[in-house]
């Protein structure tokens, strides 16, 4: 039904909410934990409702334009061991700030939380002071 509705440009239907809420941010702020290589499941069911041909981006003859008009993305995240270059998480949200035509990315990940779980409120803390400076700028 979605596909369906997409094909006739039929974006004011409410399956595609999430997709015309998120096209319409100024900014966008993602919160999840570092969760099996990834982030929750939940948020990648959200990815789905969001990325939307026509709405959130689309095609043209060299590749894929973003349509929404968020100047930032920011994603937040924590885990248990300390942050890799190639985190799936932070690389996922990169490519899809890209996608969707968000100019700007940056992300915090509040690592190594399970390496020495006394140290975990000085790292939050650390965390949450590099996201309230991102949210300063938002």
């Amino acid at each position: 039904e979605r596909e369906a509705l997409a094909s006739i440009e039929a974006f004011d239907a409410p399956v595609f909410d999430l997709a015309r809420q998120f096209r319409g941010a100024d900014c966008v702020a993602v919160a999840a934990p570092f969760w099996d290589l990834s982030f929750p499941a939940a948020l990648r069911i959200y990815i789905e409702h969001i990325s939307v041909c026509g709405l959130c981006y689309h095609y043209e003859a060299d590749g894929c334009r973003g349509d929404c008009g968020a100047a930032r993305l920011a994603y937040l995240t924590s885990g248990g061991d300390v942050e890799k270059p190639d985190s799936l998480g932070v690389l996922t949200w990169k490519q899809l700030s890209a996608m969707f035509g968000i100019p700007r990315f940056d992300h915090v990940f509040a690592g190594g939380l399970d390496l020495d779980p006394e140290k975990a409120p000085e790292i939050m803390a650390a965390a949450c002071g590099r996201a309230r400076e991102l949210g300063r700028a938002f």
